[in-house]
């Protein structure tokens, strides 16, 4: 057993030198191939990663369709025939709501209005899916409540990161933005999500409801001026509450009371009675003065003013009653994948004559063609880098095998087995590309690192946490395995049609196989 194990390893050694030639050149030649094919495999998975992320994007898996007096009718129809699921499956659409796009005014850090142009807002239905889509790991910068956010408070706003720059803020240090109403009130409206994009390139996304309670007319507290300041620190409102009273001159004893308000109770709100003149000249111009004081520079404050609820609660109502009296100015559509966006355009126009923005279909478009061209790239690599391994591995087996048939034969009359021959031949291959696959997998990791480190983030611009290259994923296993499995069928083949000979055919040649 000693004997046969040491000849065992000792044929399969020496076949092993054989095969991977001088200098090495099978082993070099191999590693090459490798090499390229898995620097396509990083590149190429995360061009395919980046696709796939773009086409299923919540913020591009939807179209805004107009309305206007000629829609009208038409969109209102379209939208009762979508409550067919039937319907929705073919077109695979996943939600679909009215929406309407308005223009806002806030106060910034400084207590000035914001300018031109206008912050760009936009409503959206509470239940709908992109609500829970724009708080996806990759979107989301702060978030109060996870999920089912606009359910829970209506009236709130979900804001962009750049936007709260714009108007000096950071999104740690702020939970409220003073908003002007219609009758140019500013009232404090809770932000519940801060995210890196909204859809439509807003700036705020916020409930029907709201935009319904900002159009109506609010009496104003003529007993009353309210302040509202945006900290827990109950000890800082103390010393505002002193600091009032020296801006206006009045005595310790100005009745200023204290009240919890705003989403939560988050809001201390300091009531200052309308009978001083002094606290009315204060609260002119939206408190500029008290911008300027350094007691107020490291806290969010503004003039409070509350809006009533059972007047937006019937408001609501009657919206729900009479949708069709609402404004609107899109019917949007959100689609579960972009595979017949192109379809159901051409559905809508013959059946409702309703035209899509054509920009957006090809656009919407664009992402799936990418994506299958990417996808089949990365294929076609791989099917290329595992014949041309394989015809390469076939090609010097066969042409070594055919010079060593005498000593085959020789081995095969001595009693070895034809399985034995076999097992040696495979192992051998198995362990070049095992060599191969090492120092292609050493240099393509280092070299696609580098490449994508230093050159490629310098050159392109896509996300800021977007990689261009990734060695090690599905792809790279898929391919290891399809390559060792190939490698060895064909050796199996190869090796089987030759040892079928009898010793002496091999021994003198006297028959030619093709193997």
């Amino acid at each position: 057993m000693k004997k046969y194990l040491r000849f065992y390893s000792v044929v399969t050694k020496n076949e092993f030198k054989a095969i991977r030639g001088s200098g090495f050149r099978s082993i070099i030649y191999l590693s090459g191939i490798l090499y390229l094919t898995f620097l396509c495999i990083g590149f190429s998975n995360n061009a395919l990663l980046y696709q796939n992320k773009l086409s299923k994007n919540p913020l591009s898996n939807w179209i805004n369709i107009e309305i206007n007096k000629r829609t009208q009718d038409s969109t209102e129809r379209l939208m009762n025939d979508l409550s067919d699921p039937v319907l929705k499956n073919k077109y695979c659409i996943k939600n679909l709501y009215f929406s309407k796009e308005f223009g806002t005014s806030f106060l910034d850090r400084t207590g000035l209005s914001s300018g031109l142009p206008l912050p760009k807002a936009r409503t959206t239905d509470p239940k709908s899916s992109i609500i829970h889509d724009l708080f996806n790991r990759d979107n989301v910068v702060k978030a109060v409540v996870a999920d089912n956010i606009f359910q829970i408070e209506p009236f709130g706003f979900v804001v962009t990161e750049t936007f709260l720059k714009k108007l000096g803020f950071h999104y740690d240090s702020v939970s409220y933005l003073s908003y002007r109403l219609y009758g140019g009130k500013y009232v404090p409206v809770p932000i519940l999500g801060v995210v890196k994009e909204l859809p439509d390139h807003a700036d705020i996304v916020c409930t029907d409801s709201f935009y319904m309670m900002q159009l109506h007319i609010y009496p104003d507290d003529s007993l009353f001026s309210k302040l509202f300041i945006d900290t827990h620190d109950l000890e800082m409102v103390k010393q505002l509450k002193d600091v009032i009273r020296k801006k206006t001159g009045l005595s310790n004893g100005l009745p200023v009371f204290d009240s919890l308000k705003g989403y939560n109770n988050a809001l201390c709100v300091l009531y200052f009675s309308n009978k001083f003149p002094e606290i009315s000249r204060l609260f002119n111009d939206n408190l500029s003065d008290l911008y300027k004081l350094k007691e107020f520079q490291h806290v969010h404050f503004g003039t409070f003013f509350e809006a009533k609820i059972e007047v937006t609660a019937q408001q609501a109502k009657n919206f729900m009653q009479n949708k069709r009296d609402f404004n609107f100015d899109y019917l949007a559509v959100e689609f579960s994948k972009l595979d017949k966006i192109k379809d159901f355009s051409a559905y809508i126009k013959n059946r409702y004559n309703i035209s899509m923005n054509m920009e957006t279909v090809t656009q919407r478009q664009n992402y799936l063609f990418s994506l299958n061209i990417s996808l089949g790239a990365i294929i076609l690599v791989l099917i290329l880098a595992v014949l041309s391994i394989v015809i390469f591995i076939s090609n010097t087996l066969k042409n070594h095998l055919d010079r060593v048939k005498r000593n085959l034969g020789n081995f095969l009359a001595f009693g070895t087995s034809g399985h034995k021959i076999i097992g040696i031949y495979i192992i051998v291959v198995m362990k070049i590309l095992w060599v191969s696959m090492t120092i292609a997998l050493i240099l393509a990791y280092f070299s696609g690192e580098l490449f994508d480190r230093y050159l490629l983030k310098n050159m392109l611009i896509l996300e800021g946490d977007q990689d261009f290259f990734s060695l090690f994923n599905i792809w790279l296993v898929l391919f290891i395995i399809v390559v060792i499995a190939v490698a060895v069928l064909k050796t199996l083949v190869t090796v089987t049609l030759l040892v079928r000979q009898s010793p002496g055919d091999l021994i003198y040649e006297r028959e030619k196989h093709k193997c």
